[in-house]
């Protein structure tokens, strides 16, 4: 008996990974920040694998590689120059997707899902000068990491969203989708909140 159930379990266990499907790929994403009136512009890179549950019901755990920034020129107030921003995440998402087979050739998948997200750099770096009644009292170029020893600017967040999937010849995907930061990512005076979000879409290769 014991035998037999050990191969079931090998058999169910090969029939699983025979049906899952690793997919790579790169995309946009422009995001949230406290620090800009408008999102930042970016990109990013990741992978996932497809685990069938039960029919077209399915599981696709991951791991991705974002990076996003802006650079403006600003005048305010007393400064005046160059001001840039830089970011770079690793985030693990995990979403339960749904398959609509619409033709032989083309699938539609329905995914959502929690994503959890970890800062690496944030880098704030600004060159101009500061004049005060036509004197310049300031000029040159200072960089600041966001990620401060205050611990204002938090590094992890968890965020929940989800999107719409193309599978064309269950090769290439396109993708579009929306996350949103449940955490309060910034707590000071200046900024008492602030919950990141992202719009992204993109393409992958499937294997």
């Amino acid at each position: 008996m014991k035998k037999i159930m050990t191969l079931a379990a090998a058999m169910l266990l090969t029939a699983t990974a025979a049906m899952a499907q690793f997919s790579a790929g790169i995309g946009y994403l422009a995001p949230n920040h406290p620090w800009t009136n408008d999102n930042l512009n970016g990109f990013y890179a990741s992978v996932d694998y497809n685990i069938p549950i039960v029919g077209n019901l399915g599981v696709a755990p991951g791991i991705a590689y974002s990076f996003s920034g802006k650079k403006t020129e600003n005048s305010v107030s007393i400064f005046s120059g160059r001001v840039s921003l830089r970011e770079q995440y690793v985030s693990v998402p995990v979403n339960v997707n749904y398959a609509l087979n619409l033709s032989s050739d083309l699938t539609v998948r329905l995914y959502a899902g929690p994503t959890f997200c970890y800062g690496l750099t944030s880098i704030l770096k600004g060159d101009g000068s500061v004049d005060i009644k036509g004197w310049t009292i300031g000029t040159g170029e200072r960089t600041t990491s966001l990620y401060n020893d205050s611990g204002d600017y938090k590094k992890f967040d968890i965020l929940v969203g989800g999107g719409v999937a193309f599978d064309y010849d269950s090769s290439i995907r396109l993708s579009l989708g929306y996350n949103y930061g449940l955490l309060n990512r910034y707590n000071t005076t200046l900024i008492p909140s602030f919950h990141r979000s992202y719009l992204h879409m993109g393409i992958a290769y499937l294997f």
